[in-house]
């Protein structure tokens, strides 16, 4: 699978600083990908030596029961069967099940899922479910790599049309992913598939402008691991908000829309023992991401680096920014907003940020003398790495310019002195925490907990 050079989508276009690239696999997971294309022997997958000791994977949901239904249509035109009480309800179903099959394995490419062993179908249930899943159906042990069907659960009662076919499509999306990925951890294949989803039905989702309200209110809590406990928004809610990087990714990164996804799935084949009661999660998407991304932003640049793009960007979203197909989402909460600092200010963190968290402070500098500069000085908490983004903004709160802080790899503190101000309007300082600094992200690892920061700001 090559992702190929960078494109726009049709709402807005690449900039003269846009890069051409090519994904570059990790190696391996090529080898293994390779390895089963030709019809080589296989290795044991090695585990990377700088993963900490006991990370397992997700468990493997064996025994989800299947919902028993009065009614089920097949189709003539692809291989789908759904299930449900009535009679109306199952042919909107089934008209649904065929257009986003088609749509996701025709249109997107996307690996059709595994169907039934007994009825050589895959089989859609129209039941009492909170939203769209693929429990595991059967594994594919014949298979030198992973690989297994599911059937799919879809919330019965849905209004046909935009919201039903949404949720057929996150379904079907989510059985792709049980054949390609099973052993990918649940926030990123939901992740995944629910982009891929979006893209097959093409159309809002009310359930998404939910989770977008709460996505925008926590800046500082994780996208790829939501709240802890009963700390926030629950459920499907906020545990789906790692959609909002994927489309972020796939839209920035991807040659054709889905492609990127797609090339994860390809380039990380996992072999997981038969016995096992957990999913040997390795290599995983973020080191297929992490070595695909090399250099994309500029030479030595690193998955981190997109990372804290995406957190500046998410700045934007919902703001009218003609970059950002999420228009109708809400702007992220700023954790503080200050005039211009002519006496020093200190600031603590409103939140503590997570992983992937990210928090926002907004300066003034309307009125500023001319000339004027802006000191800052950060410091955070050690077993954290927090990496400061300066963005200059105008009158309408699009950028000008964005500027990194520069951030040793261990460090717990980072200065900067931001001069040539006169023609921004404010200044929007974005900390972004990428995780303990020993060790690289790992979706199967518990994240640690929440880090403070402290900000001194003083005019100069």
């Amino acid at each position: 699978m090559w992702v190929g050079s960078k494109v726009s989508n049709t709402l807005h276009s690449p900039g003269a600083s846009a890069r051409r690239f090519a994904a570059r696999p990790a190696t391996a997971a090529l080898a293994l990908f390779f390895a089963v294309v030709l019809g080589s022997p296989l290795g044991k997958a090695e585990e990377p030596p700088h993963r900490r000791s006991g990370a397992e994977g997700p468990r493997i949901d064996r025994g989800v029961a299947r919902p028993v239904l009065h009614r089920r249509a097949c189709s003539y035109r692809v291989p789908v069967c759904v299930h449900g009480d009535g009679a109306r309800e199952v042919l909107d179903g089934l008209d649904a099940a065929e257009r986003m099959y088609e749509a996701l394995t025709l249109a997107l490419d996307v690996p059709a899922p595994d169907p039934d062993l007994a009825t050589g179908k895959l089989q859609v249930y129209l039941t009492a479910t909170a939203v769209a899943d693929a429990p595991l159906g059967t594994r594919a042990f014949w298979s030198d790599i992973d690989r297994a069907s599911a059937f799919v659960r879809v919330p019965r009662g849905l209004s046909r049309g935009c919201t039903l076919d949404t949720a057929m499509a996150e379904g079907l999306s989510l059985a792709a992913a049980r054949r390609s990925a099973p052993a990918m951890d649940d926030a990123t294949r939901e992740g995944m598939a629910r982009t891929l989803a979006q893209l097959a039905a093409g159309c809002p989702d009310g359930q998404r402008l939910a989770e977008a309200q709460a996505f925008a209110s926590h800046p500082e809590v994780s996208w790829m691991t939501g709240f802890a406990a009963a700390d926030g928004p629950s459920g499907a809610v906020y545990n789906h908000a790692s959609t909002g990087f994927f489309q972020w990714l796939d839209r920035h990164y991807g040659a054709a829309p889905g492609r990127l996804l797609r090339m994860v799935w390809a380039f990380a084949p996992t072999k997981t023992p038969a016995d096992s009661l957990r999913w040997v999660n390795e290599p995983d998407a973020f080191d297929v991401l992490g070595e695909s991304l090399k250099d994309v932003r500029f030479t030595g640049s690193k998955l981190e680096d997109v990372l804290v793009d995406y957190a500046v960007d998410r700045a934007f979203m919902g703001r009218g920014d003609p970059r950002f197909v999420d228009a109708e989402a809400p702007a992220p909460t700023i954790d503080w907003s200050i005039p211009w600092p002519e006496k020093a200010r200190r600031l603590l963190s409103g939140r503590p940020i997570a992983q992937h968290g990210v928090s926002y402070v907004l300066v003034d500098h309307r009125g500023a003398p001319k000339g004027s500069r802006l000191r800052l000085e950060a410091e955070w908490e050690y077993e954290a790495r927090i990496r400061w983004v300066c963005v200059k903004l105008d009158e309408n709160f699009r950028e000008k310019a964005r500027i990194s802080v520069g951030t040793p790899e261990r460090a717990t503190e980072a200065q900067m002195s931001l001069a040539n101000l006169d023609d921004t309007a404010q200044i929007l300082l974005v900390g972004v925490n990428l995780g303990d600094p020993k060790f690289p992200y790992d979706p199967d690892e518990i994240v640690a907990e929440p880090h403070a920061w402290l900000l001194s700001l003083q005019a100069e």
